[in-house]
């Protein structure tokens, strides 16, 4: 009788019979589970990143707006208003671009768990994916969305990205406009 060195949490130790593998199944089950659940973490992260950051940057657009209000009062600040202008500028512009890498994370997550739940279920041949093949489902009716666009703009598709670059380019340029009205009430 062989004495065995396996330890309390070493994994079992597949055997061969007759070709068929005993227990190797539920490995790969459980490696699968274990990442999903590591891709799911992954896009949970990145994905409550993207809105924290977001409503960040509307706390600091917010500040900096009452702070501009404040400045045109007194018209020894006015320089201090033209300031708040360009921050305001930079500041939209920075949150873009942590909005775009943001939103790339994301896409890398969506990528790793589609081709998951590809393998756990395999491609019909349908029209339209799975509804358990969450993110090929929601793309294919999004993509019907897009396709039928109305002449009002509020009645098409509005991805996150869209919304928040619309509202990055809005900030901007009302940072451009506040810097142009300062600068003019100095010279004025």
């Amino acid at each position: 009788m062989q004495k065995s060195n396996s330890k309390i949490g070493d994994s079992p130790r597949l055997s061969c019979r007759n070709g068929v593998w005993n227990g190797g199944v539920i490995v790969i089950e459980q490696e699968k589970t274990g990442l999903r659940s590591y891709y799911w973490s992954y896009f949970e992260l990145h994905a409550n990143q993207r809105l924290t950051t977001f409503n960040f940057y509307i706390v600091m657009c917010t500040l900096i707006g009452g702070g501009y209000v404040t400045v045109l009062k007194e018209d020894n600040l006015l320089p201090l208003g033209v300031v708040l202008g360009f921050v305001l500028i930079l500041l939209s512009f920075v949150f873009w671009k942590l909005e775009t890498r943001n939103k790339q994370l994301i896409k890398n997550a969506e990528a790793a768990l589609k081709k998951l739940d590809a393998e756990l279920e395999p491609n019909m041949a349908t029209s339209e994916p799975s509804v358990l093949r969450l993110f090929e489902y929601d793309e294919h009716f999004v993509g019907l969305k897009r396709e039928n666009k109305s002449v009002w703009f509020w009645r098409n598709h509005w991805s996150y990205s869209r919304c928040f670059n619309t509202i990055f380019v809005l900030f901007g340029i009302l940072g451009v406009l506040a810097a142009v009205y300062a600068a003019a009430c100095l010279s004025g």
